[in-house]
């Protein structure tokens, strides 16, 4: 029995009996077909912080479970599958440090023969595609841990936007970080208008 709570199970085409596993990419995807906001979660773009994961997990068993009434969709993906899966931050490049623009298309700032290229495909595409559905609201929140001891804390680009969203929570609240680093998908996100934070949730 396999002891990885985010994997599945796939019978291989080729391994006879044998099971290979892979991770789901999408993990949480909920509404009732009323026009609304969407509600974008990443979790696990570090393969060494699976705790995101794992909340996403316990929130689609909650939706699942209690089918709350709900305008627009909520969504949530994993990020770098192969490097949780290896219990790893990355494998060959920061999966959280390749992420650029060219208008409202990603753009792979990265070596292509990365492990984490197919990686960015799948989820560029797919948000890509996401974004083009006509939603009253996009909020994109991106889950991680801190490798030290910290309180949980929010990151959020300075915008009113992104302030006015974060403002009730009972968090502390750092504005700019990502600026100081290369290629966050927060910060592409946040370039496109749209509300974005990241929550650490400490270590």
């Amino acid at each position: 029995m396999n002891s990885n709570p985010f994997v599945e199970p796939q019978l291989s085409q080729n391994s006879g009996n044998q099971q290979n596993f892979r991770l789901q990419r999408k993990i949480l995807d909920y509404n009732q077909e009323k026009e609304g906001p969407l509600l974008l979660f990443i979790a696990g773009m570090h393969g060494n912080e699976p705790a995101g994961v794992q909340a996403l997990q316990n929130f689609a068993f909650f939706l699942k479970q209690q089918q709350p009434s709900i305008r627009g969709r909520i969504v949530g993906l994993i990020g770098n599958t192969k490097a949780l899966m290896q219990k790893k931050r990355y494998l060959d490049v920061d999966f959280n440090r390749i992420w650029g623009c060219k208008g409202k298309n990603f753009q792979f700032y990265g070596p292509k023969h990365a492990a984490e290229y197919e990686e960015f495909v799948e989820i560029a595409t797919f948000i890509e595609t996401l974004l083009q559905q006509p939603w009253e609201e996009i909020i994109f929140v991106d889950l991680h841990t801190t490798s030290a001891p910290s309180v949980p804390f929010l990151l959020l680009g300075d915008t009113i936007r992104n302030r006015q969203f974060v403002e009730p929570m009972p968090l502390p609240k750092i504005l700019g970080l990502e600026e100081q680093l290369k290629g966050p998908l927060l910060s592409v996100i946040n370039e496109w208008g749209y509300i974005s934070i990241g929550f650490e949730a400490g270590q």
